[in-house]
């Protein structure tokens, strides 16, 4: 029997298949896809590979073939439709096969094996081996000589296995297996009817209701509960029910124009731009529910589960044990358990972050995206997809429904539903009847001018004590996504720009120079603003340590705690924080994104918006669209209760387009201002960008490699004359990250013509180079 695999290395000249000899021994447990382990290379070092095809016949090649050394798994646990995908997105994204394969895997092991020896025979081992197997590292180091020759004479042999592979741990619960009977005492029928309800372990019974082992025992000598195993988390869901919710008209508009679209063949793939509070979430769940009836199953990816906490909730409630949630900050075990619920169709909802859309589920009737716009789902490390590509592959082979929702779709996805890729639906009213509160805006520049040098202005400030007297709960979100050194004038708020590239320039402070990290060109650090000619010129940022330090001290009885990347770290920490403001124990919540979608608490009635303009000085095209998009979506958590809301935004440019149309809740009128723009300086969805960046210790030779392919593309461009942008090397906006010095350059091209482009590129000696499109983070 012979295999042919694909080894787990990250290398373009090993992308490819390469055949094996099966042992005799080996050939029961040989199936497509499992894992084996390999001697590749000269120097036979063991590596992992996965089988992409079995034959009996014997392949034709001038040189004899190398048997395989072990088989890892005991089932497969991809197959031929997960192999498909994974090989349309090493089509798209350039990404080697088997990395595109590994994306299918639950969290287990590729890199690190474990080498072995085990005895074949007892003799005399000094003591070396432990129960007749050796693991120990330092040993088989420095008995390395004995080893070999004891290997030689036949009295042990090597063996090879994965580390760190998750095991699934079980515990012991107490389930009901009879009906109450007359002959127990007061105590054991109290014990007996919580054990009905749910299963419990005996300490934990022990723990809540201080039972002593006696009622326990006597529970099980009668036969009316039994000791099951089952696996440790395992135990029964406590999530509160989430009642289904009857759709107004205008839900209800939405809900029927997708199922008939769908269903008349009319359309598989749409788009619901709907504002904060106009009830998506509903929609979404009874698409489900109806698709469940049809006997199909659904995905629904959020951008990260411990930001979007409600959504999960609503889920789990409506579904209970119908529902696998997968993200980031379970631990390998735990996300396995719940990749293994899928993969045996325990389970036919999955609720998850990006790496959901890669679940083992079968048969699949939907796949939602919540909050599309967000950019975590891009990928950033290889493979570089986008979500969406995934997702719209996955349900056409399904023939499912695509639902992307947004309260600010990306204008990609936008104007790609004018170009008819997506049908549209939008709500504009809130689904309880409330108004959207209005945007008030402080505009710093005059208080500047009056004198307040505060980060609160006198309208927040003043509204915000008015909060605290009225025991309302008040979110103060800063706008830091992103941030990076901009300069930018404090009487009128312009940021300083690239003319040639409209985004930001970025402040070199060693240099003293304010550099375009696109196109390359510098400028001095100004003396006057170039707009109004003020003096008052300043590098910009503040950060929400700072904001919590001000808050705490300008109100010091208020109750005040910061939710970010630090304060929600560990395990729950996000869950803790969201307990503690549903239940009141908060005053003042301040954060940055992560506060900005998700929460619905009904006592918040102030959202303080303190530095709108400064994602206006990321230095990303992008930039106007990502603070439009974080301003609407914060703005969304004011007054979703039966109490009106406030936002107050502070900003030192009001006048700015994504500023102004954020404050009139217009949307669609932003995209129209930002589609011209894109159009103009030739910016997604018009062109692609291609982004090839190097990273090296020795500066000159990064920026010489990198340099030596410019000019090949350049040339070629030349040559071709495709309507298509070469852009110079330049240092990347961070340009050095721990003594590595990073270089790329940009191509942008026409999409039609991206594929030959990624072609010709692709075609040339890249060595340690990444080409990237369109990428999320420029930086």
């Amino acid at each position: 029997m012979y295999i042919s695999v694909v080894v787990n290395k990250s290398n373009d000249a090993l992308d490819k298949s390469f055949s094996y000899t099966v042992p005799k021994n080996l050939e029961s447990e040989i199936k497509k896809y499992k894992r084996v382990i390999v001697p590749f290379g000269r120097g036979n070092k063991p590596l992992t590979a996965i089988i992409t095809e079995v034959f009996d016949k014997e392949p034709e090649f001038d040189f004899k073939l190398k048997d395989i050394i072990s088989v890892v798994d005991d089932k497969p646990f991809i197959n031929d439709e997960d192999a498909d995908v994974a090989g349309y997105i090493s089509k798209i994204t350039g990404a080697n096969f088997v990395d595109s394969l590994k994306l299918f895997f639950p969290p287990v092991s590729f890199d690190s094996i474990l080498t072995g020896y085990k005895k074949n025979t007892e003799f005399d081992d000094s003591g070396i081996f432990s129960n007749d197997v050796l693991i120990d590292e330092e040993k088989i180091r420095e008995n390395r000589e004995k080893l070999l020759k004891w290997e030689y004479e036949g009295l042990i042999r090597q063996f090879f296995k994965l580390k760190n592979e998750p095991k699934i741990k079980t515990e012991n619960v107490l389930i009901s297996t009879g009906n109450i009977s007359d002959d127990l005492t007061e105590r054991q029928k109290e014990i007996f009817k919580e054990i009905q309800k749910k299963k419990y372990t005996k300490a934990q019974l022990k723990s809540t209701f201080g039972v002593s082992d006696s009622v326990i025992n006597q529970l099980l000598k009668k036969n009316l509960v039994k000791v099951v195993e089952v696996e440790v988390g395992d135990l029964e869901d406590e999530s509160e029910s989430y009642l289904k919710i009857s759709l107004n008209a205008d839900q209800q508009r939405v809900y029927d124009g997708i199922l008939n679209e769908y269903r008349n063949k009319k359309q598989n793939n749409f788009l619901l731009r709907g504002i904060t509070g106009s009830g998506k979430t509903e929609i979404y769940l009874q698409l489900v529910e109806e698709v469940l009836k049809e006997g199909k199953n659904a995905i629904i990816l959020v951008p990260e589960i411990g930001l979007t906490p409600q959504t999960v909730r609503r889920f789990k409630g409506r579904f209970k044990e119908d529902i696998a949630i997968i993200h980031s900050r379970l631990n390998k075990t735990e996300r396995f358990r719940e990749w293994m619920k899928i993969k045996n169709q325990e389970v036919r909802i999955v609720v998850g972050a990006r790496s959901a859309v890669f679940s083992p589920l079968k048969n699949i009737g939907i796949i939602i995206i919540d909050e599309e716009h967000d950019s975590s789902y891009v990928s950033g490390k290889t493979p570089r997809y986008k979500t969406v590509d995934v997702a719209r592959y996955r349900v056409k082979k399904d023939d499912g429904i695509l639902l992307l929702g947004s309260a600010t779709p990306s204008i990609t996805t936008y104007f790609e539903s004018s170009k008819g890729l997506f049908s549209l639906y939008e709500l504009d009213k809130r689904a309880n009847g409330r108004p959207v509160p209005e945007i008030e805006v402080a505009d710093m520049r005059e208080e500047l001018n009056e004198g307040n040098t505060s980060i609160f202005s006198l309208k927040l400030y003043e509204a915000i004590l008015d909060n605290l007297e009225k025991k309302e709960q008040v979110i103060l979100f800063l706008n830091r996504r992103g941030f990076f050194a901009s300069v930018s004038c404090r009487s009128c708020g312009e940021s300083i720009k690239c003319e040639h590239c409209d985004v930001s320039m970025t402040y070199h402070k060693r240099e003293n120079l304010l550099i375009c990290h696109y196109c390359g060109r510098t400028k001095r650090y100004p003396e006057s603003c170039p707009v109004c000619g003020s003096k008052k010129i300043k590098e910009f940022g503040i950060g929400t340590e700072q904001v919590e330090d001000i808050t705490r001290k300008t109100f010091p009885n208020a109750r005040v705690q910061r939710m970010d990347r630090d304060t929600t770290a560990r395990k729950n920490a996000h869950s803790n924080i969201y307990n503690e403001m549903n239940d009141g124990k908060i005053d003042i919540l301040i954060g940055t994104q992560m506060i900005a979608k998700g929460l619905d608490f009904k006592n918040v009635t102030l959202v303080g918006i303190l530095v709108a303009d400064m994602t206006l000085r990321i230095q990303d095209y992008r930039a106007p669209e990502w603070t439009y998009s974080l301003i609407r979506q914060v703005a969304g958590r004011s007054g979703r209760g039966d109490k009106d809301g406030r936002v107050i935004l502070q900003t030192y440019q009001p006048d700015h387009y994504a500023i102004d149309y954020s404050v009139k809740s217009s949307y669609t009128d932003f995209y129209r201002k930002e589609i011209l723009i894109r159009d103009e300086f030739k910016y997604p969805p018009f062109y692609n960008i291609i982004v090839l960046k190097n990273e090296g210790a020795d500066n000159n030779k990064t920026y010489n490699d990198l340099k030596d392919i410019y000019d090949k593309v350049y040339l070629e461009l030349q040559r071709v004359r495709i309507d298509a942008v070469v852009l110079h090397p330049n240092p990347c906006p961070i340009s050095k990250i721990n003594g590595v010095y990073r270089w790329q350059f940009m191509v942008k091209v026409r999409p039609e013509l991206l594929n030959n482009m990624i072609d010709y590129i692709n075609s040339l000696e890249l060595g340690d180079i990444t080409v990237n499109v369109d990428p999320i983070n420029m930086m």
